[in-house]
């Protein structure tokens, strides 16, 4: 009861706050907005969540109405497990399974024309148009399948939402009515399906591309056990996608004893299972969609997992930021990208090396990861790899001499044709540190080849501490920085972000009741994409313990309703997610602090109050504010550190707007920290601010600071 008290006096400004926000939050959308408070329900939400001191949450649905996205949200969440929802409904489900079970021993094909009669139309209605005519050939590639094997496969796969494999089709024969089949597809196929097809488990879309796909057919009476069995027994390759087409009919009770059994079991990923009752409600929808509606539906009684946490995301998984891939895609748009860690500047170029690679249309577009490198080491890496592909002869010795052969290259001099070349330099801090000492020469060099050669040369160079806007020196207008155009990738917007959580998870079975649990997660993980994917990687994982534990059954499971009581059986309060990133960052030899936070660049117009909880037993905490005085108020970018030696979790945080931080210098007790260099400062710094340069943070733990429980 102590604990809690002092947790709820800690809060007590920061609610205080929060209320006086409501208040005015509340007059602007009743003046803008006309009619009454209950024509905003969201304000109920807040003023709920306020009275519960569910302070993260009321700020979360406070900033979603400041965007002005609030219905766009709303609609979102709600269509992602509509489907599968609708699927699972006894009034959908149950006539589809009773027309199977009790026509078992007929044919697909007829079991369908029996469907069509009993709604009232027939084949010959269907034939009359394309799409019906669509919805039969899909049905009769299934029999073929049965029939004929390998005959009917291709049309099957075709009508599943597949580009038609290649003709190299692979078959083995197994007892019991068995048969594998081993696809392989051609990438080129693909064109014009890949948007249509964005379904979040790369093992059924871009994977098929290096891995192939497996399909198993099984025909007669099978249980699920038989069919875990048949499926094992048939071996398992969890990075190749196996469809499992079952001639028969399974029970929803079925289908769940399935779920647990695949949940449990991780060598049994990337499996989904297609009996006669999905398969006839999967008539009703067109081809190119057929995929996304098979993977929704047929996914959440499997096993596989969309998030990626570290390493490369597939383009399954490359959700949000559009506009920041548009504008590095775009050969005249920004050639410096700068933002914190795990805010996805990695995966955006990775992202743009995926979508404009394409060496057999003489398009080349390389990522390079020169963590560490100096400006000679990143030259051999580039060079090496342009070498490598055949694009240069030599290795350059110098960065003049590599420009020439650039020149050389995109003015057709060489054999090999170029119609597109770009460079994706990621992790260049210590490369810019180096070329700064050399006045800025590779960087010269690199913009000379983009002006000579007629938006066919591009290079990106993407970092943290160094790709930054501040340094005044770096970017007047007189030096090469100046004339390069910039981009800042900060954290996720809400919509993104609901997407990069909800969509995976609809995919996995989940559902989530409420925009508070939405919002609960969001906040936790701050809008970083990369917190997001290990919050949804965690959730997806929780499942399998579920099942062991016996929160899950088989006669309600799935769908998994991921609600308030489930995420406080499965959370950590975010431990799991501090501890793992802080012992990945001490692996590397980094100190141990919140280095995927050391660089966060907001909009100017915010800047960030930190207050700690006692309770939360954190030994130091430090919030830094980088800031400049303007007349009207404080326009800031936001850095923040936290040394965790007891390895707790850190206090809470909020963002504020500058004309509140303003109004606090004014008429509270703040401490206001000035992270800048001593020069910066002393060209001009607001009143009793503290220097604290961001250069020396991250070694040596500040000590001027005259109390670190203050509000900084």
């Amino acid at each position: 009861r102590a604990c809690m008290d002092k947790i709820r006096q800690d809060s007590a400004p920061r609610r205080a706050s929060l209320e006086n926000q409501f208040r005015t939050l509340r007059k602007k959308l009743l003046q803008n907005g006309g009619g009454e408070e209950d024509d905003f329900p969201v304000l109920g939400q807040i003023k709920k969540c306020l009275s519960e001191n569910n302070l993260s949450v009321a700020e979360d649905y406070m900033r979603q109405c400041q965007d002005g996205k609030r219905t766009e949200i709303s609609q979102m969440v709600v269509s992602y497990p509509n489907e599968f929802m609708k699927f699972l409904k006894p009034k959908n489900y149950n006539p589809l399974y009773d027309m199977c079970a009790k026509n078992g021993k007929y044919m697909l094909n007829s079991i369908f024309d029996n469907w069509l009669r009993s709604n009232n139309t027939s084949n010959s209605q269907l034939s009359k148009n394309s799409a019906g005519r669509e919805k039969l050939d899909f049905v009769n590639s299934w029999v073929r399948l049965i029939s004929n094997g390998t005959v009917g496969l291709s049309n099957l796969i075709y009508h599943l939402g597949y580009p038609r494999p290649l003709d190299d089709i692979q078959r083995e024969k197994r007892e019991n009515n068995r048969f594998i089949y081993h696809l392989r597809f051609d990438r080129s196929e693909s064109s014009g399906e890949s948007q249509t097809n964005r379904h979040p488990i790369k093992a059924f879309g871009s994977g098929i591309f290096e891995h192939g796909l497996r399909v198993i057919s099984i025909s007669g009476r099978r249980t699920w056990e038989e069919i875990i069995n048949e499926i094992q027994d048939c071996g398992i390759q969890p990075e190749t996608g196996t469809i499992c087409i079952f001639d028969g009919a399974m029970a929803l009770s079925e289908r769940r004893e399935l779920a647990r059994a695949m949940k449990v079991d991780d060598n049994m990923r990337n499996i989904i299972v297609i009996d006669r009752v999905l398969a006839l409600y999967l008539t009703d929808y067109e081809r190119l969609n057929r995929r996304n509606k098979t993977i929704e539906l047929a996914m959440p009684f499997g096993n596989a997992q969309p998030f990626i946490s570290t390493g490369f995301i597939p383009p399954e998984m490359f959700i949000g930021r559009t506009a920041e891939l548009a504008k590095i895609r775009d050969m005249n748009g920004p050639t410096l990208v700068y933002g914190g860690r795990q805010l996805g500047k990695s995966i955006l170029l990775k992202q743009v090396s995926l979508l404009e690679h394409h060496p057999e249309k003489d398009m080349y577009a390389f990522y390079f990861d020169i963590k560490g490198k100096d400006m000679e080491a990143a030259l051999h890496a580039i060079a090496g790899e342009l070498s490598r592909n055949g694009l240069i002869m030599t290795e350059p010795e110098t960065w003049e001499d590599f420009g020439e052969q650039m020149k050389d290259l995109l003015t057709g001099r060489f054999q090999k044709k170029v119609s597109k070349l770009m460079l994706l330099i990621d992790e260049a801090d210590q490369f810019l540190l180096s070329a700064d000492r050399e006045k800025n020469k590779p960087i010269e060099v690199l913009r000379d080849i983009r002006n000579y050669s007629e938006n066919r040369f591009k290079f990106v160079l993407a970092g943290l501490h160094n790709v930054i806007r501040f340094d005044k020196n770096r970017l007047g207008s007189n030096t090469v920085y100046g004339q390069l155009e910039h981009i800042n990738i900060k954290p996720f917007s809400f919509s993104d972000a609901c997407e990069l959580l909800l969509k995976p998870l609809s995919y996995m079975g989940f559902e989530i009741p409420s925009m508070e649990i939405i919002s609960t997660i969001l906040s936790k993980t701050n809008y970083f994409p990369g917190l997001i994917q290990f919050y949804g990687k965690k959730l997806v994982e929780s499942v399998k313990e579920s099942y062991r534990k016996k929160d899950f059954n088989t006669a309600n499971n799935p769908p998994y309703v991921l609600d308030e009581k489930y995420l406080k059986t499965h959370d950590d309060g975010g431990k799991s997610v501090d501890c793992d990133l802080l012992e990945r960052e001490e692996t590397e030899g980094k100190p141990s602090m919140y280095g995927w936070t050391s660089m966060l660049n907001l909009q100017e117009s915010h800047v960030w109050e930190f207050i700690p909880n006692d309770a939360m037993r954190v030994k130091s905490f430090v919030f830094l504010v980088r800031q400049r005085a303007t007349k009207d108020a404080v326009q800031s970018q936001a850095l923040a550190f936290r040394y965790n030696y007891s390895r707790e979790r850190v206090g809470e945080y909020r963002k504020i707007t500058a004309e509140q931080a303003y109004e606090m210098m004014n008429t509270q007790e703040v401490v206001i920290v000035d992270v800048r260099t001593q020069s910066e400062y002393d060209e001009g710094h607001i009143q009793n601010a503290v220097l604290i340069p961001n250069e020396t943070i991250g070694s040596d733990p500040p000590t001027n600071l005259p109390d670190k429980n203050a509000i900084i």
